[in-house]
């Protein structure tokens, strides 16, 4: 995922929040996980409080599965 917005992560849980891609491996830039998944949600810029709880909703399945990338690394 080349960052962590709604229509990014969308698709990635069903109504019951499990994966829907059960053996796939997200792999996120290590910024981007440490903001949405290491972020105090007080110290969030507004815009990013309002998709917060979804966006960790939506991560927190593939949580065993979420491989950290750093600048230029595959």
């Amino acid at each position: 995922m080349t960052h962590v917005h709604r229509d990014h992560y969308g698709g990635l849980t069903d109504g019951e929040d499990s994966a829907v891609f059960p053996n796939a491996e997200l792999v996120l830039h290590e910024k981007e996980a440490a903001f949405w998944l290491e972020g105090k949600l007080d110290d969030l810029p507004e815009l990013a409080r309002r998709n917060y709880d979804s966006a960790k909703q939506a991560l927190s399945p593939y949580a065993g599965r979420l491989r950290r990338v750093k600048e230029n690394e595959d």
